[in-house]
Order: C-alpha cells, then sequence, then structure tokens
C-alpha cells in the first residue's frame, strides 16, 4: 500500500499541475472533479492550498488552486490530490 492509501483514505486524486502564476495560484488539468473549498495536498501530504474555482468545458475541466505560502518545491507537472475540510454538523 501506499502512502497516501495508509495515511488519508479519503484523498482522491485531483490532476497534473499545468501552470504556476506569481501570485501562487496552480491551474490543475482534473482527473475528479472536486468541490470549490477542497483543500489540495503535495505527493508528500503536505496541504498546499485550497480549490477556488473550477474553468473550462466540462469535456476538459480545470481547477484553480490559491496557494498557501510554499515551504516545499511545487513544480508544472506534479500530481496534486485533494480531500473535503471536515466540517461540523449542527
Amino acid at each position: 500500500m501506499s502512502k497516501l492509501t495508509k495515511s488519508c483514505s479519503s484523498l482522491q486524486r485531483l490532476g497534473v499541475i499545468l501552470h504556476i502564476s506569481k501570485n501562487h495560484n496552480i491551474v490543475v488539468k482534473l482527473e475528479n472533479i472536486p468541490k470549490i473549498g477542497d483543500y489540495v495536498f503535495d505527493r508528500n501530504l503536505k496541504k498546499i492550498g485550497v480549490v477556488k474555482d473550477i474553468i473550462g468545458s466540462t469535456s476538459s475541466p480545470f481547477a484553480l488552486v490559491r496557494c498557501e505560502p510554499i515551504r516545499t518545491q511545487i513544480e508544472s507537472g506534479a500530481i496534486l490530490y485533494y480531500s473535503s475540510p471536515h466540517r461540523s454538523r449542527r
């Protein structure tokens, strides 16, 4: 079993990074469709940001991910993962 499946079974593969802008936005070619507000993680399970928008056509969607200040290097072509934040029930 990989580190990802052992550590956090709720993680799903988001897709591949296409572009990283200077203002800390990442464009990701989606493999699975997340919800806006879902957390985004790198391959080392470090939280790198939040899904801010879904753009493009329904046949070829992209996500805009707003990055937190990055302590590790993220490069185009890297695979990202996502998970929904835990929300309290009332």
